[in-house]
């Protein structure tokens, strides 16, 4: 009898573990959600839902109280508002619950934003001390027409946001049912990171955005050359592309709009990028290389042609030649054996290495160098960017000696004007020259090139090229 009142025991005792263990997993778990870079989230499963008197209630709560709200999903307790704005915006099969959104911030899966659309809005409890368990409420920015940060855009910004077990409910950034202190937006740092080798030609990723959430992709180049970059979507907001230090926005040749795709086209050194975008809904982000490059297509064509400050200016710069010495140009001409486009403003010209630039007109720079580098010179045909001509150039420190260009030029009394001695410099920009006046109180002259002549007499401006220290500009100046 006493072992089968022991047994009777032991059967009620394993129930009650097993119907522990069941509520444990019902009610709460540390694992399953975890932020962009890994890091675990604590979070509380909930299954059940509020009865339909509770989701009246709560409905009739918010209009008694008279917030300005819309109403997007019914009162629920399965999720709240960070678990909407950090983990998932599909609110019919969330049913997380997050307390505290804190490590998102801290393992530097996001950083502070400026409040554009998708970013995340944290109110905050009060202003002292860190983040962790400060932050009250979440939201999703989903206008801000006025383009303010956050903080500032309290009546301006509309955001989404779950309040507690009520609604899930668009309104103003400042409206919210309990007091705060201030407000921060974040958006991701990076969501993805995309290796583009030189064995690739294609890549592509398939995402579904909610709400106009940001994407980020760190984008590793492999090979220098000209890429296009498609994205194919709806309601596809922005599209911006950074450089390594992930804070300069690129200068973008080409991006336009066709039907529901943008696309953006832009010559890519090898290197470490970032390309950012927003959108809402399925969006297919792809990446191509160009490779319809035809070498050796960009000449000097000889005499009898202008072709730049390293032939007219410097006295060893010869034809036929694609050697540049620093702070001299070459202007460059396509084959027209070869080409049948041939006029410069109707190519995209880029440089490959930060040895050279070039102008919209082909014209070659070479920049101040120690050692002689190679670059490669590229221009892409505007109505098929795919179609890419280039040619190799060496760029090469100046040793010679000390070139004086000397200029004579009559002006009068009270004129004040841009210098025009283009055709006498090495690179016609004279915000590229130290100007200085050998009498201020006869003629002045500011960095950019432009003089006053204060009265009649003579006077000197010098110019030192700051390209190339070892040119110098001698104007020789008669006021009348």
């Amino acid at each position: 009898m006493k072992n089968k009142y022991n047994l009777i025991k032991l059967f009620f005792a394993f129930f009650f573990f097993i119907a522990i263990l069941l509520l444990m997993k019902e009610v709460f778990s540390s694992s399953g959600i975890y932020t962009p870079n890994g890091s675990n989230v604590g979070h509380h499963v909930i299954n059940d839902e509020l009865s339909d008197y509770q989701i009246q209630t709560r409905r009739q709560e918010i209009i008694d109280d008279g917030w300005e709200v819309m109403e997007i999903a019914a009162p629920s307790k399965r999720y709240n508002c960070h678990s909407y704005a950090w983990y998932s915006q599909d609110y019919e099969n969330n049913n997380y619950w997050i307390d505290n959104p804190y490590i998102y911030i801290s393992d530097g899966s996001y950083v502070t934003g400026v409040g554009e659309v998708g970013e995340i809005v944290v109110y905050l409890t009060n202003g002292y001390g860190n983040l962790d368990n400060n932050i009250l409420h979440s939201a999703i920015i989903v206008s801000n027409p006025d383009e303010k940060p956050a903080h500032l855009g309290r009546n301006s910004i509309t955001v989404i946001s779950k309040w507690g077990d009520k609604g899930l409910y668009q309104h103003k950034l400042g409206v919210y049912e309990e007091n705060y202190y201030d407000i921060i937006s974040y958006r991701p740092a990076i969501n993805d990171t995309l290796l583009f080798s030189e064995s690739n030609d294609f890549l592509s990723k398939d995402e579904t955005i909610m709400e106009g959430a940001y994407r980020k992709y760190k984008l590793i180049i492999t090979d220098a050359s000209y890429y296009t970059i498609n994205l194919t979507g709806t309601n596809i907001n922005s599209i911006k592309l950074f450089n390594s230090n992930n804070i300069e926005t690129l200068n973008i040749d080409d991006c336009f709009t066709i039907e529901s795709n943008k696309i953006l086209n832009t010559f890519l050194n090898s290197g470490t990028y970032y390309v950012e975008f927003s959108a809402i809904g399925d969006v297919t982000f792809a990446m191509r290389k160009n490779n319809n490059i035809y070498d050796s297509t960009l000449i000097d064509p000889g005499e009898n042609w202008l072709c730049g400050s390293e032939i007219n200016i410097l006295n060893n710069g010869t034809y036929n030649s694609t050697t540049i010495n620093e702070g001299f140009t070459r202007i460059i001409y396509f084959d027209s054996s070869r080409v049948s486009n041939l006029s410069r403003l109707d190519y995209y010209w880029w440089s490959s290495d930060s040895n050279a630039a070039v102008t919209d007109y082909g014209t070659v720079l070479a920049l101040p160098t120690n050692t002689e580098q190679s670059v490669t010179i590229y221009a892409a045909y505007k109505n098929d960017p795919t179609i890419v001509y280039c040619t190799n150039f060496l760029i090469k420190p100046y040793y010679g000696s000390i070139i004086t260009i000397d200029i004579n030029l009559n002006i009068n009394v009270a004129d004040s004007q841009y210098l025009s001695i283009g055709e006498y410099l090495p690179y016609n920009w004279l915000q590229y020259y130290e100007w200085t006046s050998s009498d201020s109180n006869i003629l002045t002259i500011n960095s950019l090139g432009k003089y006053q002549a204060l009265c009649n007499g003579n006077v000197t401006i010098t110019g030192i090229y700051s390209l190339n220290k070892r040119i110098r500009i001698n104007i020789s100046i008669n006021i009348l």
